[in-house]
């Protein structure tokens, strides 16, 4: 065998030897390849569940968001309309009160007229 003949044999067996390597590492690929398609096939299944449960969860929030705005509308309607009664309450007092008071007023220092004329009267007349 020549020189060249054990270049070509070592070529050769280092050729099938990559060869043989790259199958065995291809079919490791290829196996990592169906394991993250078996991985994403499965998250593609629990996540449409997933999907859905947010879905309802996301109606369910609207629904009792809207039913809160209008609890919150009447409320503040009611609060509004209380708010006005107590208002014209007050302002009913405030005219009575405004009404009464000069009269009571002058009555009561009338009153107190009479009591010092009478008090003075009984007086005079206790010293005669």
């Amino acid at each position: 065998m020549t020189l060249i003949e054990v270049a070509q044999l070592i070529l050769i067996l280092s050729a099938s030897a990559a060869c043989i390597a790259l199958i065995i590492y291809l079919n490791k690929l290829v196996k990592s390849l169906d394991a993250i398609k078996e991985d994403v096939s499965k998250v593609t299944s629990e996540l449409h569940p997933l999907l859905k449960s947010l879905q309802e969860l996301s109606d369910s929030l609207l629904t009792v968001s809207d039913e809160l705005r209008s609890n919150v509308d009447k409320v503040t309607w009611i609060v509004d309309g209380v708010k006005e009664k107590f208002e014209n309450i007050f302002e009913f007092e405030q005219r009575i009160e405004g009404k009464l008071e000069e009269p009571i007023d002058d009555l009561l220092k009338k009153l107190a007229a009479i009591k010092n004329g009478l008090s003075t009267f009984w007086r005079v007349l206790k010293n005669r």
